[in-house]
């Protein structure tokens, strides 16, 4: 991809993990299903 520089915004850094595998985005998936449900559970209690 680059010459070892990090990316530079959220659309880069997609492409880049969508060129990794698709293991990665089902654990970005479930990283940000998990965060929602405890953030909406914690914002009930």
């Amino acid at each position: 991809m680059g010459t070892g520089a990090g990316p530079a915004n959220i659309w880069e850094l997609m492409m880049m993990l969508a060129y990794e595998g698709w293991y990665l985005q089902i654990g970005l998936v479930v990283l940000l299903s998990s965060f929602i449900l405890f953030y909406k559970r914690r914002k009930k209690v």
